[in-house]
């Protein structure tokens, strides 16, 4: 997590974007007159969506948290003693790598999402139906992780990790494939 020695706690006040709420959170107090000035910024030409309605609609999309957490404590691996589920960036051939590990005991294929916001699109499924999945991410969310033209982010629930790590000297990929 480069800048930071220690693990950073994120909660809803930390939030510069709806994305908390989409992530369990709850979302901080905002006045009307900046959710109407944020809307009027994502949406219509230069935005992200035409109307509103479009702007929300990917959140029904995904699974929903049942509750609201305090916050979530947000750091390198090797800071973390066991999280929840690891962000990675990788390259298309990475991505390949880890997708053929995973499917190397499971049979299963990752999917991806592309089109909403990065928090949602990377973390509310690992965490709540413990599958893997990867993203391109979107504007904000690929600006703020400083992600490169080439990378695209993957997600693993970590309980998913060591195995898929032992299968990637398995695959092949291993044989110089």
């Amino acid at each position: 997590f480069e800048g930071h020695e220690a693990p950073v706690f994120f909660g809803a006040q930390n939030s510069v974007c709806g994305g908390s709420s989409a992530l369990g959170l709850g979302t901080r107090s905002v006045n009307r007159d900046d959710v109407l000035a944020m809307i009027e910024v994502v949406t219509g030409d230069g935005g992200y969506f035409t109307t509103n309605d479009l702007f929300t609609k990917p959140r029904t999309l995904f699974p929903k948290f049942t509750k609201v957490y305090g916050g979530m404590v947000i750091a390198s691996l090797a800071r973390m003693k066991m999280p929840d589920i690891i962000l990675m960036p990788v390259n298309g051939k990475q991505m390949c790598m880890l997708a053929t590990a995973y499917a190397f005991e499971t049979g299963e294929i990752i999917t991806g999402n592309a089109g909403g916001g990065t928090c949602l699109a990377t973390v509310t499924i690992p965490f709540l139906e413990n599958r893997p999945v990867f993203s391109c991410g979107d504007h904000g969310g690929r600006m703020h992780m400083r992600l490169k033209d080439e990378e695209s982010l993957a997600c693993f629930p970590y309980r998913l990790v060591p195995g898929t790590v032992a299968n990637l000297g398995r695959t092949v990929f291993a044989q110089g494939g």
